[in-house]
């Protein structure tokens, strides 16, 4: 057997690199294909899925040195759990590893949709300095901000409290 690799369907952070190094050769897929990812996985006892990349049963028949799978983020949807399991192959993610960003992002979203900042973005770039008079941005004092679940909006901002 040549030296163990370690694949990532993905750009892998450096901590993870400095980390997987001393165990094998890390080799990034060119995308998250399950066609870039078979031909890679003779010498593999690791991969790291990012993104969209899947495991599937094929993939797990085509690695037969695999000792263990790594998802990032949460969940690990994307892997044939149930072949893992019967190998014997361990499936780790990393659950709250993006949850910082996500809720910086919500709140940042919900900011840009009540303030309207896409609107008056245009207005700007547009020329349309008159547009001040006759569109009202609310102000978020005093307001209830709902949340609703199964919707394509997530902010709304009702009357004041």
């Amino acid at each position: 057997m040549t030296k163990p690799t370690i694949i990532g369907t993905g750009p892998l952070f450096a901590p993870l690199i400095e980390i997987l190094e001393p165990f094998g050769e890390i080799i990034i897929t060119p995308d998250q294909t399950q066609e870039s990812l078979l031909p890679l996985l003779d010498d593999a006892i690791g991969v790291v899925l990012r993104g969209d990349g899947t495991f599937t049963e094929q993939a797990l028949n085509a690695a037969g040195n695999l000792k263990v799978i790594g998802r990032t983020g949460v969940g690990y949807d994307k892997v044939c759990v149930a072949a893992a399991t019967e190998r014997g192959i361990p499936v780790v993610f990393t659950p709250g590893a993006g949850a910082r960003a996500v809720a910086e992002a919500s709140i940042a979203w919900v900011l840009a949709l009540c303030k309207r900042v896409v609107f008056w973005d245009q207005q700007v770039k547009a020329g349309n300095w008159n547009s001040r008079f006759d569109n009202d941005n609310k102000d978020m004092e005093n307001a209830t901000l709902g949340i609703r679940e199964n919707r394509t909006t997530a902010c709304a901002i009702g009357s004041p409290v």
